[in-house]
C-alpha cells in the first residue's frame, strides 16, 4: 500500500513546487513525462513537502473509481496531446508504476511516444492486442498497449519499475 500512496502523491495535476508550473500545457507535459519515464516519483519520493503537495493536488483533481484501481479526472485533460481517460497510480505484477488510459488511435499515440523518446518502441501484436516496450533504465520500462477495435479501443501508456524478476 505504501507504493500506492507514493504514486498517488506523485501524480498531481499542478503544484506550487518549483519546477512544476500550474498552466494546462505544463500539466499535460508533466503527465506525459510521468507516463514516459522522463519524470519520476521515484526520484523525489523522499521529499515529504513535495509529496504532500502532490498528494493534495491529486485529491483535488481526481476521483477514485471504487470498483477498480483507477482515478478519473474531474475535468478534461490531455497527455501527449491525447484525451486523458483514467490514471492508474499503482503496482502491476512485480513492479510499481504510473500509467494513463488515453483516447485516440494507437498508431498516433505510438508515433508521439517514439518522437518524445527519440527512439523506436519494440512492438508485437497478437490476438487483437498490440504491445510495445522500451527499456529506459535498469528495471525501468515504458509500456504502451492497446486492445479492442474502433470505439472500444483501450490505450494504456505507462512507466514501470520492476523490483523482482
Amino acid at each position: 500500500m505504501i507504493f500506492i500512496s507514493v504514486l498517488l502523491a506523485a501524480t498531481a495535476l499542478s503544484s506550487t513546487v518549483p519546477g512544476v508550473p500550474r498552466d494546462a500545457a505544463a500539466q499535460e507535459n508533466f503527465f506525459g513525462q510521468m507516463a514516459t519515464c522522463q519524470e519520476s516519483w521515484f526520484d523525489w519520493k523522499d521529499d515529504e513537502a513535495r509529496m504532500t503537495e502532490y498528494r493534495n493536488r491529486f485529491s483535488a483533481n481526481f476521483t477514485r473509481i471504487e470498483e477498480e484501481a483507477a482515478f478519473l479526472p474531474k475535468g478534461p485533460g490531455k497527455v501527449l496531446g491525447f484525451p486523458l481517460i483514467k490514471v492508474y497510480p499503482q503496482s502491476v505484477g512485480m513492479g510499481v508504476g504510473f500509467s494513463v488510459q488515453l483516447g485516440g488511435r494507437f498508431d498516433k499515440i505510438r508515433s508521439e511516444v517514439e518522437h518524445r523518446l527519440g527512439k523506436s518502441l519494440d512492438c508485437s501484436a497478437e490476438e487483437g492486442m498490440s504491445s510495445c516496450i522500451a527499456e529506459i533504465a535498469e528495471n525501468k520500462k515504458l509500456t504502451l498497449m492497446t486492445s479492442g477495435d474502433g470505439a472500444d479501443t483501450i490505450n494504456l501508456l505507462g512507466c514501470y519499475y520492476y523490483y523482482q524478476q
